[in-house]
């Protein structure tokens, strides 16, 4: 009898060492501990689980887009994708329901180590943030899908291919993610800021994202502005404004990029707008086939948040008026044509106010550009473009400091006001 007591203790002790080690098996394949650990990875699309790293390894099951997996280790070599126009690595991985099988690197974001997020993530980089609108408490991370174009070298050790994702997965491990950056062979594209404000208004803070792109081979900003809401456990792309700005004939427009104010439920676009004028215009008394004459408008219209469908709504289409300025030299010339042998028709004074008609420029620099002026007796004349100031615009310091071969890299286009 005492031996029978001492073998079910025994067994009931293996038990509770046995119960125990699945218990911490369970606890350690926690997603949110693989976050904490950096080993995390997301599905970008609903994929395949196989047996082995090979398309004709056995299926061992299928999960859906935005699930969540461990990383165990990845193949040393890329291998082509089904359509045989990029390569990518086989990562083996661990999922929630404890299977291992291995995934193809075209379906699956890896998260990132803390040194290569980009400084702009860094203070969200493993945060845990609130989001009362249904989410909750969610953990932020990022991740990268990386791979190389066949028509690339792929000896070369930087991967020619990359996208990167800002993710959010929060207590009841549903995750959600937006693409913030690409690289790749015709262009990269990188996040100039990120924000969270309430902007519709609704209790929940809101992602404000400016992201700027180069085409490959230019040197020509194109950027934009996004801004995402959690709505139903998702995020929904609620704002959506290119703030790029086109001038024939220009790399870049004197006034960079469009300003964007946003505010709680209201958006203000605003900016200076130089369009190609027909030839022959009747403000202008003469022509020379070199030059180029662009028409000048304050451009500005607003969205309002549409509590009905989610989504902001234009509210005031674009309207156009007139460009006034100031002169900031004393004793400035105006000449009956541009460039400085045109004759001299008077001296306008400091701080004295005229209205902008045009602006003509002898070709892509700064220093050749003039502005076709109206005074106060209705007489016109060209003045140097950098001597003029325009007024009640944001960027009118923007366009003076490029007609004085100033920059400023650290200026915003994009302000949240009024938070």
């Amino acid at each position: 009898m005492r031996l029978y007591r001492q073998k079910e203790m025994a067994n009931t002790l293996t038990r509770l060492i046995f119960l125990l080690f699945v218990s911490l098996q369970i606890q350690a394949s926690n997603p949110i501990d693989w976050i904490e650990e950096e080993n995390a990875a997301i599905a970008l699309n609903n994929l395949t689980l196989y047996s082995d790293s090979s398309f004709s390894g056995r299926t061992v099951a299928f999960y859906k887009e935005k699930s969540l997996f461990k990383v165990i280790r990845k193949t040393a070599s890329f291998y082509e994708d089904d359509a045989q126009k990029q390569l990518f690595r086989w990562f083996q991985v661990e999922t929630p329901d404890h299977r291992i099988g291995w995934i193809f690197g075209n379906d699956l974001a890896v998260m990132e180590q803390a040194y290569r997020v980009p400084k702009t993530l860094k203070g969200y980089y493993k945060r845990e943030k609130y989001f009362p609108n249904h989410f909750g408490n969610a953990k932020i991370w990022v991740a990268s899908m990386e791979g190389k174009d066949l028509l690339s070298d792929r000896k070369r050790l930087k991967p020619s291919y990359r996208e990167e994702y800002l993710i959010f997965t929060n207590r009841d491990l549903i995750s959600d993610f937006i693409l913030i950056t690409t690289y790749n062979l015709y262009g990269a594209s990188s996040l100039k800021e990120i924000q969270l404000k309430d902007i519709t208004g609704n209790g929940t803070r809101d992602l404000v994202v400016e992201t700027e792109y180069f085409e490959t081979g230019t040197t020509k900003a194109n950027r934009d502005v996004e801004i995402y809401s959690f709505q139903q456990n998702q995020l929904e792309k609620i704002f959506e404004e290119s703030i790029s700005l086109e001038m024939q004939g220009r790399k870049r427009s004197p006034c960079g990029f469009k300003h964007v104010s946003i505010q709680p439920q209201t958006i203000r676009v605003e900016y200076i707008d130089f369009t190609d004028c027909n030839k022959g215009s009747e403000t202008i008394s003469w022509q020379i086939s070199s030059t180029q004459e662009y028409c000048v408008d304050f451009v500005t219209y607003t969205y309002t948040w549409n509590q009905d469908n989610q989504k902001f709504d234009l509210l005031y289409a674009p309207t156009r008026s007139k460009v006034s300025g100031r002169l900031i030299f004393p004793d400035t010339w105006m000449r009956d044509q541009p460039g400085n042998y045109g004759r001299r028709k008077l001296t306008l004074q400091y701080a004295e106010v005229v209205n902008v008609k045009e602006l003509v420029s002898n070709d892509d620099t700064a220093q050749n550009d003039w502005f076709l002026i109206e005074i106060d007796n209705g007489d016109t004349g060209y003045i140097p473009a950098n001597a003029l100031m325009l007024r009640q615009t944001v960027h009118a310091g923007i366009i003076n400091a490029y007609y004085n071969g100033q920059t400023q890299t650290n200026r915003k286009f994009v302000e949240l006001e009024n938070f």
